[in-house]
């Protein structure tokens, strides 16, 4: 028996109360700590974004998109160039994806920002919305996202992050341009005949990992356009029969429901120390902890062996090969992750940039690692035990499991000005920060993306 057969009574007319609660919230209605972390989020968004702007499938994706052309309403962040709102929305989301740097929702596996945010922010330069409401419709549609993964538990394939950032971007955009609770759930309902996404990419180590989140963050600015001109959709794409929980996985619709409005779930969400996937991080940390307190060095090094989850296995524990896609495949490499910080002594944008993937010693690293799968460890991002055994015997063994980030271990404000640094051409990670701490005063956000220019 599925989820949604012992849930049918709570599932009735899901996507309708979804819909009536991002009528009714207003900006005094979200509380002052999901603010924040709506800020937070943001800041994070935009600086990796502009951090990944000319990696591979995003300088392919905009130079598409720029030969088609079309109305000029939404600028390509960091550049005063504008596109179609529904085109910007795609450029942006993949560069926000690209560097695989962006912040996730844990326990809903779920990257909800780099789909919401390329979204809202493409509808509100267009339309002209004010700080508040980008702020309320960010804060909205991340929190939808990140609910509707924590009620999907299989994790039988999909990608989370296009399949559920997808309705969230579509719910948000709806929300901004001002559509009453009916034309949300027509939006929401449009979405439906769009979403999907798989790990397909991720296992192959393709550059489409990249666009599924911004092909959803595109295509949920088209569903709220549609919903505006009246184009009428399904009212159950969540719950009826042929929706997204008899479809594509089961659902529990009570998470979804539990305390929305009280409870925004971007409070949970963890910022990423490092640019590689999540699964990559409690290796990363524990590594640079083992390096530095023991000055251990490549050389002292005769084999690794990495006891996973099996989630952690599927995502990042084959072997390292660099193939024709050195940057994703790094990124998504656990062996490779670890060579990098034991060869570098840190990991950073420079340790997945093609040259340094491509040096000869991180592959010979990653040929002296063993990948184990314990059936019995759960975890998606962690725990990871560590044993490394040195050339003259003595092992070292850890069990990885701190993610910097984390909501118990978050970033300071300082911290993450410095991530903002270190993605900014003009380092002024500060000044943007700042710009958007302040958002609510606004107007407009025309002064937030004049903070980004590159030229």
């Amino acid at each position: 028996m599925t989820i949604m057969a012992k849930k049918q009574g709570s599932a009735e007319g899901l996507t309708t109360k979804i819909a009536e609660h991002f009528q009714a919230v207003n900006y005094e209605a979200v509380p002052p700590q999901a603010i924040r972390a709506t800020k937070h989020l943001l800041f994070d968004t935009l600086v990796v974004a502009i951090a990944g702007r000319d990696e591979a499938a995003v300088v392919e994706g905009r130079d598409v998109i720029l030969a088609n052309g079309g109305t000029e309403e939404s600028r390509l962040w960091g550049s005063q160039v504008r596109v179609p709102a529904m085109s910007a929305a795609f450029v942006n989301g993949v560069a926000a994806a690209a560097l695989d740097f962006d912040s996730v929702h844990e326990a809903g596996t779920v990257h909800s920002d780099i789909v919401v945010a390329p979204a809202v922010l493409a509808l509100a330069e267009a339309r002209g919305s004010s700080g508040k409401e980008v702020l309320t419709a960010l804060a909205l549609g991340d929190d939808l996202a990140s609910r509707l993964g924590m009620s999907t538990r299989e994790h039988s394939g999909w990608f989370y992050t296009s399949l559920h950032g997808g309705f969230a971007a579509a719910a948000a955009s709806a929300k901004l341009i001002g559509l009453n609770a009916e034309g949300i759930r027509n939006a929401i309902g449009i979405m439906l005949s769009r979403t999907g996404g798989t790990q397909q990419p991720a296992r192959e180590k393709a550059q489409t990992k990249r666009l599924q989140s911004a092909f959803a963050a595109q295509d949920g600015v088209f569903a709220a356009l549609l919903a505006e001109k009246g184009v009428a959709a399904p009212s159950a794409p969540l719950e009826g029969e042929f929706g997204l929980y008899s479809m594509y996985e089961a659902g529990d619709p009570d998470v979804v429901l539990n305390q929305l409005g009280q409870r925004f779930e971007n409070i949970e969400t963890t910022f990423k120390a490092y640019p590689s996937c999540a699964c990559n991080h409690a290796v990363i940390c524990a590594m640079l902890e083992i390096v530095k307190d023991q000055d251990l060095k490549a050389e002292d090094v005769a084999s690794i062996e990495l006891v996973v989850t099996p989630y952690i296995n599927r995502l990042v524990g084959a072997p390292f090969s660099p193939g024709s896609n050195p940057q994703v495949a790094a990124q998504f490499n656990m062996r490779y992750s670890v060579a990098a910080v034991l060869l570098n002594g840190q990991f950073g944008i420079n340790e997945i940039k093609p040259g340094v993937v491509l040096d000869p010693r991180a592959a010979e690293l990653a040929n002296h690692m063993s990948v184990v799968v314990d059936e019995n460890r759960t975890g998606e991002f962690g725990p990871v035990k560590i044993t490394i055994t040195c050339q003259d015997s003595h092992k070292i063994t850890v069990n990885a499991n701190t993610i910097p980030g984390r909501p118990d271990k978050p970033l300071t404000e300082a911290e993450l000005i410095t991530k903002g640094n270190m993605c900014l051409p003009g380092k002024n990670g500060a000044a943007l920060f700042a710009a958007i701490s302040e958002m609510e005063m606004h107007q407009s956000i025309e002064m937030l993306l004049d903070k980004i220019q590159l030229g």
